[in-house]
């Protein structure tokens, strides 16, 4: 049964239609900037997005890094996981269709800092995730930029 939240839609959003290679381009407002790539691959019952890349923090330092997230998605709602065994949430999503994006929103705490979250689908073509972090020692907004690879 499709659930609606102020009348958009929050039935079809299909995982699916982003599997594979991602460019991409994160920044935060703190200075730092990550060029790298990502993956959505099939596993199962959920799909492992693996990310990699180099950051380049304000000072010029520059590091590696890399993450993998479990998601599992039913058509109504996505989950983020912080471990591949899928355990560990991290995030609640229901994208809603907006008439062009699927747009999905939840927060998480993490000790005495707050993450809002933003994730914008864009077709199977491109998507965008905005992380909105507040807290005692920290107050900055991560944005990533995905589009698919052309490998």
């Amino acid at each position: 049964m499709a659930a609606f939240v102020s009348g958009l839609s929050t039935s079809g959003f299909d995982l699916s239609d982003y599997e594979g290679a991602w460019s991409l381009h994160r920044q935060s407002t703190d200075g730092a900037e990550m060029l790298g790539q990502a993956t959505i691959t099939r596993d199962n019952e959920h799909y492992l997005y693996e990310e990699s890349g180099e950051l380049t923090l304000p000072t010029g330092e520059r590091l590696l890094f890399n993450r993998t997230y479990c998601w599992v998605g039913d058509g109504a709602t996505l989950r983020i996981f912080f471990d591949r065994a899928c355990r560990n949430l991290f995030l609640h999503l229901i994208p809603v269709f907006d008439r062009t994006n699927y747009i999905g929103r939840a927060s998480h705490k993490c000790g005495d800092d707050f993450y809002d979250a933003e994730f914008t689908f864009e077709g199977g073509q491109a998507f965008r995730t905005t992380y909105s972090v507040s807290g005692p020692r920290k107050d900055y907004v991560l944005t990533s930029e995905y589009r698919r690879s052309r490998d």
